[in-house]
C-alpha cells in the first residue's frame, strides 16, 4: 500500500464479500470492443492477487480504465475535412445534430484504428467511519471510481466532503501558528506544518497574484506572514501528522503523502509475505488517513456529512448515487 493522493468521501459500501460477487458479475476485465472508446473494470490488487482485499479495519479495491489514444488534434483535423466535404456536398453548413453525427461516426472511425492504454486506481475503503479514499490526484478518476461502484452496487450512498471555509480557516490559523504559536499552544492541534505553502490573492480585474514557498520553514516564515497580511489566503499548505507528510488542497484533497513507517517487504520474501505486508500497510495507512481527517475537520470546526437516508433520482454527488459505469460507445 503506497497512496499518494487521496480524494476522501463519506460513502456506504457493502461488505468486502458481498462487493467481490457484484464486481465480478457486473464490472469483470474484457479487451475493449472495436467501437468502444473507455471502459471501466475492477482487476485484482497487484500485490495481493485479490479482486477486493481485506485487512484489519476495511478493504481496498483497483478500478482499470482502458481508453483508447486518439489525439485531440487528429480528431480536429478529421472533423474539419468532414465539414468541408460536406458543405461541398450539400452547398450548406450542417445542422447541429448533423455535425454531432459526423463527429459520433469519425471518432467509431479512428477507434478501430487507435491504440489502447490503460491505468488502474487503488480505492480504501473504512466501514467504521464510512470514509472511502481514492488513490488519485485527477478528479475525472476519483469520479469513475465512484461511478463504477454504482454499476457494481445499484445504489450507493456518497458525499463530497468539501469544506466551504477551509481556505480562510487555514489562513487564520497560519497567522495564529507565526505570530503565538508555541510548544503549549498550538493552532494546528496535533498536525505539524511542512515545508510548502502556496497562496494566492484577487487582483480584481487583474486575476489573481499567486506565490508558492517552499523547503522553507513555514510556521516561523515572517515573509510567509507578509504576504497573509496582505491579504494573500492558503490554497495549498504542507502538514505532517505523526509520521505522515501530505500537502492539503483548497478542497480538501490530500497530495504528495509520504509515508516514514510502511512495511517494506524483503526482495527475497516470498509472495504470501509481499501480499501481508501490503495488508498491515493498508491497514495501518487508513487508521492514519481516518485520524488525519477527522484532526482537519476539528481544525476548521467542521463536521463530517451525514450520508442521505435514501438515493436521490437525480443521482448527483452529494446525495445516493444510481445509474451507469462510464462506458463510451460511438456511433458506428
Amino acid at each position: 500500500m503506497h497512496l499518494r493522493n487521496s480524494a476522501t468521501y463519506r460513502a456506504s459500501l457493502p461488505d468486502a464479500k458481498t462487493l467481490e460477487e457484484s464486481l465480478t458479475e457486473r464490472l469483470p476485465y474484457r479487451d475493449l470492443h472495436d467501437s468502444e472508446l473507455t471502459r471501466l473494470c475492477f482487476v485484482p490488487n497487484a500485490r495481493t492477487g485479490e479482486l477486493v482485499t481485506s485487512f484489519d479495519n476495511g478493504y481496498s479495491i483497483t478500478m482499470r480504465v482502458d481508453e483508447r489514444v486518439i489525439p485531440a488534434k487528429v480528431r480536429q483535423a478529421r472533423f474539419e475535412e468532414e465539414i468541408e466535404a460536406f458543405e461541398k456536398r450539400s452547398g450548406r453548413y450542417p445542422s447541429p445534430e448533423e455535425k454531432a453525427g459526423i463527429r459520433e461516426r469519425i471518432l467509431g472511425e479512428l477507434c478501430k484504428s487507435a491504440l489502447v492504454d490503460y491505468h488502474t486506481v487503488n480505492a480504501y475503503y473504512h466501514p467504521a467511519s464510512e470514509l472511502l479514499f481514492v488513490d488519485t490526484a485527477s478528479k475525472k478518476d476519483a469520479d469513475r471510481v465512484m461511478r463504477a461502484l454504482v454499476m457494481a452496487c445499484d445504489t450507493v450512498k456518497t458525499q463530497t466532503i468539501h469544506v466551504n471555509s477551509l481556505t480562510k480557516g487555514l489562513t487564520a490559523k497560519l497567522i495564529d501558528h507565526i505570530e503565538n504559536g508555541t510548544a503549549e499552544y498550538r493552532p494546528f492541534g496535533q498536525l505539524g506544518i511542512d515545508d510548502t505553502v502556496k497562496m494566492a490573492h484577487a487582483t480584481g480585474g487583474e486575476g489573481t497574484e499567486r506565490v508558492t514557498y517552499q523547503s522553507v520553514d513555514v510556521g516561523s516564515n515572517r515573509e510567509v506572514l507578509k504576504q497573509l497580511h496582505r491579504g494573500f489566503e492558503v490554497e495549498d499548505l504542507g502538514l505532517v501528522y505523526r509520521s505522515v507528510y501530505f500537502r492539503l488542497t483548497k478542497d480538501f484533497k490530500l497530495k504528495s503523502i509520504t509515508w516514514d513507517i510502511l512495511i517494506e517487504p524483503d526482495e527475497e520474501s516470498a509472495g504470501e509475505d509481499e501480499a501481508h505486508a501490503w495488508r498491515v500497510n493498508a491497514m495501518v495507512g487508513i487508521s492514519l488517513l481516518v485520524e488525519i481527517v477527522n484532526e482537519l475537520c476539528a481544525l476548521v470546526d467542521f463536521e463530517l456529512p451525514a450520508l442521505p437516508e435514501a438515493p436521490s433520482k437525480d443521482g448527483d454527488e452529494a446525495t445516493g448515487q444510481s445509474g451507469e459505469a462510464e462506458t463510451h460507445t460511438p456511433t458506428p
